[in-house]
């Protein structure tokens, strides 16, 4: 017969209050500019694969992340 561990204890959550950060990455000092270009590059084959497929609420919205994330005009 095996024995098992005892469950573990429960904790509590980390935060405090009803305030959840969602994305805290863009809060200072952000990503890094590796970070940037790697998300660059995934988004922007993200984006074609998109076109192609004709999914294009997704499109719409990952091309506002794209913009958003580069820093394009």
């Amino acid at each position: 017969m095996f024995a098992y561990p005892a469950q573990p204890a429960r904790r509590r959550p980390s935060f405090h209050g009803p305030e959840l950060h969602v994305h805290p990455q863009r809060a200072p000092p952000g990503i890094t500019r590796a970070e940037r270009e790697l998300v660059v590059i995934f988004l922007t084959r993200y984006v074609v694969w998109c076109a192609k497929a004709r999914r294009f609420q997704r499109l719409r919205n990952s091309l506002d992340l794209l913009v958003e994330v580069a820093e394009l005009p």
